[in-house]
């Protein structure tokens, strides 16, 4: 009898080396998880431990019931890809892949060069270990496992995993518990797997709204309220245009950095020396999964992005409260000026949803122009881009003299991977800097000398008097490797700041000191309810956003970043953070029930 109870759980060596292999395939990826995020996974949740044990139990059926050893090889090498490319993933945006983004991948067709550049060599340690395991067991003679030991294997892993979640409650309550904490946000991968954070977004998707979190947004937006209700901007409403030049991935330490005798930005920093320049250099980042497009939603709808996902491509029918919108409402033309295509991020549709009626995108410029693609990703440069932009604003096809407009410019050639070709680059740099520094400083000169033919025609228009250009940066780019960067140059921020410049501000506002023992710190929600104050529509303006104006004066000097940590020149009431942090939950929230924020909060009083 105890003969046959050992047969039925007697491993064999083919597969107890599987078992060994997928198990370190589950450690050596989260490990080099946790070295972008932190190992906090590891030293707080034994799930981490007993996830690996689960994985590799449910991963090696393969070797338990099937003969030929290609298929739990070809088992494991999938198992890579899908680890390797959240390892890619991770390094930009420090959390794992969302559900709904495995199904836009071919958004990533003109990024090639930003993925790749998210590899990393050791990476390919994953395939390695079951290229290795298959070697071992080629030879081998392949024979059954005891019956019972793979469902008991399994079984007993995964109850151990689901036991460190009953504490909490289940498994939608601890896994939502890690995703609003600051330190746990990005230990969910690793702690529960891939797998684990993937249902936690089907989860999250397939939520109905609850009264709770129907209570939970309109008492925040009903706090909000009457924490902005104090200021009554001292503009006037006037018509008056509104440009704002999106610079991809602009930061601002670069932005007064001169390196061997030359300045990295000269011609932002000569636009700031004017009077009439308002400069804040400390603006977090606070963009999420979609980036580039998330700051749209912040800078002109005034929302927080969704948590999982993009919510552009999820949420592009949604009824948004823009600055394009309110500017429409009061006579204003729109216009959005890209060398995206239409369909990147679903960045036309998103204009639409936002209020901008003309759009010119990638097919509306000439791209046969000398020096008009940077060959590297085949984009359309900044130069030939706002060249013939301002060609277009000459000529009158967009925004003809003494028209009341808003208008939106879109950069691209800051992309990661920073690559310019040769004969583009306007800066050499001859010191020893690593690749990735150079090629963004490099193209942050080049983004510099690309702005003058727009902005100088710009100030030369004669409704130049009723017009200021917002420059900023759509988010940070420095990534992962902005750590490794800012211990060895004292010039690279740690902090993930992006600057926000207005041209020509008014003269009403524009006497607001910054900077000496003070500086401000803002965050992107904040430039939307900003550029209501600056347009002269932040009192008629019914949403006045999830941030304040940054001429507030009751507005506490500090921004919360998507994962929950403040950034502060000075302790502030911590009341106020915590607010700035609900204020991505509530975000979340909205988007995904497709609610307009302005209503639901005239509703909510309607019933009260």
């Amino acid at each position: 009898m105890r003969c046959k109870i050992i047969r039925l759980f007697r491993p064999t060596t083919t597969y107890i080396i599987w078992w060994a292999a997928t198990a370190l395939t589950f450690l050596v990826f989260d490990i080099l998880f946790c070295r972008v995020t932190s190992f906090h996974a590891f030293h707080n949740y034994t799930s981490t431990y007993f996830t690996i044990l689960a994985g590799a139990s449910i991963f090696t059926l393969p070797a338990a019931y099937l003969k030929r050893q290609g298929w739990q090889f070809g088992v494991l090498i999938a198992l890579d890809i899908l680890f390797i490319a959240n390892l890619m993933y991770c390094r930009t945006y420090f959390v794992a892949i969302p559900l709904d983004s495995y199904c836009i991948a071919d958004n990533l067709c003109g990024f090639v060069c930003s993925v790749t550049d998210a590899f990393r060599f050791y990476d390919l340690i994953l395939p390695l270990i079951a290229a290795t395991a298959y070697l071992l067991t080629r030879k081998k003679k392949q024979t059954r496992p005891g019956g019972l030991l793979q469902p008991a294997l399994s079984l007993m892993s995964l109850g151990l995993v689901f036991a460190t979640m009953y504490p909490a409650g289940g498994v939608y309550k601890k896994l939502n518990i890690m995703a609003t904490s600051v330190n746990s946000v990005s230990a969910i991968a690793p702690a529960y797997s891939v797998f684990g954070s993937m249902a936690y977004d089907y989860m999250t998707r397939c939520n109905c709204l609850t009264e709770n979190d129907s209570n939970k947004m309109t008492d925040w937006l009903s706090e909000h309220n009457k924490l902005t209700s104090g200021y009554h901007s001292p503009l006037e409403p006037r018509r008056r245009n509104i440009v704002v030049i999106l610079c991809e991935s602009l930061e601002s330490w670069p932005i007064g950095l001169s390196l061997e005798g030359r300045e990295i930005t000269p011609f932002i920093n000569s636009l700031i020396k004017d009077s009439t320049t308002f400069y804040v250099p400390d603006v977090l980042t606070q963009t999420r999964g979609g980036r580039s497009i998330d700051a749209q939603l912040l800078m002109l709808a005034g929302q927080t992005p969704t948590a999982t996902g993009v919510f552009a491509m999820k949420y592009s029918g949604n009824e948004y409260n823009t600055l394009p919108k309110e500017m429409r409402r009061h006579g204003a033309a729109t216009y959005l000026i890209s060398p995206d295509e239409p369909s990147t991020w679903n960045q036309k549709a998103i204009a639409q949803s936002f209020g901008i009626d003309s759009i010119y995108m990638n097919q509306s410029f000439d791209h046969n122009l000398p020096n008009a693609v940077n060959m590297t990703d085949g984009y359309l440069t900044d130069k030939s881009l706002l060249e013939q932009a301002t060609e277009k604003m000459k000529s009158g096809e967009i925004w003809p003299e003494n028209q009341y407009a808003f208008i939106l410019i879109v950069t691209h050639s800051g992309h990661n991977p920073f690559k310019l070709d040769e004969d583009l680059k306007t800066i050499s740099l001859t010191d020893c800097y690593p690749d990735v520094l150079k090629d963004y400083l490099t193209a942050a000169h080049f983004t510099d000398n690309s702005l003058r033919s727009v902005i100088s025609y710009i100030k030369s228009r004669p409704d130049y008097d009723n017009t200021s250009i917002i420059i900023t940066g759509d988010h940070e780019g420095l990534a992962v490797y902005r750590k490794c960067l800012s211990e060895y140059y004292s010039y690279v921020s740690p902090n993930q700041y992006t600057p926000l410049i207005i041209l020509n501000t008014p003269t009403e506002i524009g006497e607001t000191q910054i900077g000496g023992d003070n500086p401000l710190i803002i965050g992107q929600l904040d430039i939307y309810s900003t550029l209501l104050d600056i347009a002269g529509l932040y009192n008629s303006a019914e949403w006045k956003g999830m941030g304040r104006s940054v001429f507030d004066p009751e507005r506490p000097n500090m921004s919360v970043s998507p994962l929950g940590y403040a950034k502060q020149k000075e302790p502030c009431d911590s009341s106020a953070i915590e607010h700035q942090r609900e204020s991505f939950i509530i975000g979340d929230l909205l988007l995904i029930h497709r609610l307009n924020p302005m209503r639901l909060l005239r509703e909510s009083e309607i019933n009260q």
